[in-house]
């Protein structure tokens, strides 16, 4: 691959990355690079003089002296792994560990098993700026790969896209929880839990909707409705297509009202407070 095939092969995204990371700071980029957007800069501020010139060819020189790293290979590794890494996931308790996915195997994107502790940079991965390629294998793995399946890509929004990177590629999407919010979330699900319970046993003939193997979708609305209130929302509604019942009965129980409302539901009577 000849030298500037490097830069107008490499994605758009990626190469707008690295040129705010070199702005930021010129040694946070590699050598090549940083010879290539020194250059690109250089005939930006000369308009088209004989030494913007000279430093482009200089630029495109460097970038041929030596061989490329693997941009294009890194950057469709890390995309494969998030739109395809929830594929791989571990989401059954009792089932045995996915093995893989052929269009996730490191061949695929052009490398072999000597290229595994080769350094290469990240891309758009936002989890670090360089690592071997064995260390981003494994962070994307921990990342896409594991417990909890993750797909995203066809919101169609990039900031919104890059907002859930942002916090998941940095943490392995394994946030680090304080005592107290590991004691919320346990003491939500097992509200949950117990309250479900109870319906079972106390009225076993009504017709109601259970929140079995939903359970921890409680937690995420428990801590949707908490955070909407700091932000300063009045109100929160509910997708149309859920029916109205189901609506009822997970917000009932997220905001811990739904005790009295449901059990006068299941023995057939109404109230005017629990719409």
């Amino acid at each position: 691959m000849r030298g500037l095939d490097r830069v107008t092969l490499a994605n758009r995204e990626y190469v707008e990355d690295l040129y705010r990371r070199y702005l930021a700071d010129p040694t946070a980029v590699d050598e090549q690079w940083q010879t290539f957007f020194a250059g690109f800069d250089l005939a930006l501020g000369g308009n088209g003089s004989t030494a913007a010139v000279a430093g482009v060819a200089e630029a495109a020189s460097a970038l041929a002296a030596e061989p490329p790293a693997p941009v294009i290979g890194v950057f469709d590794l890390v995309h494969s792994y998030r739109e395809l890494g929830h594929l791989v996931a571990h989401l059954n308790p009792l089932g045995p560990r996915p093995t893989g996915h052929p269009l996730l195997d490191p061949t695929e994107f052009g490398f072999s098993d000597v290229d595994l502790d080769r350094v290469v940079e990240t891309g758009s991965f936002a989890g670090c700026g360089t690592a071997t390629l064995r260390e981003l294998i494994q962070r994307l793995q921990d990342t896409y790969c594991r417990t909890v399946g993750v797909e995203y890509l066809h919101i169609q929004d990039r900031a919104q896209r890059r907002w859930l990177q942002e916090r998941m590629e940095p943490t392995s999407n394994h946030p680090e929880l304080g005592r107290e919010d590991r004691i919320q979330v346990l003491d939500t699900i097992m509200f949950a839990e117990a309250f479900e319970q109870f319906l079972q046993t106390r009225y076993p003939t009504a017709k109601r909707f259970s929140l079995e193997g939903s359970e921890a979708l409680i937690t995420i609305l428990d801590t949707l409705i908490e955070d909407a209130g700091g932000l300063g929302a009045t109100g929160i509604q509910v997708c149309s297509g859920v029916a109205a019942a189901v609506r009822r009965m997970t917000f009932g129980i997220a905001i811990r009202r739904g005790a009295t409302c449901r059990c006068t539901r299941c023995r057939g009577t109404t109230s005017g407070t629990t719409n």
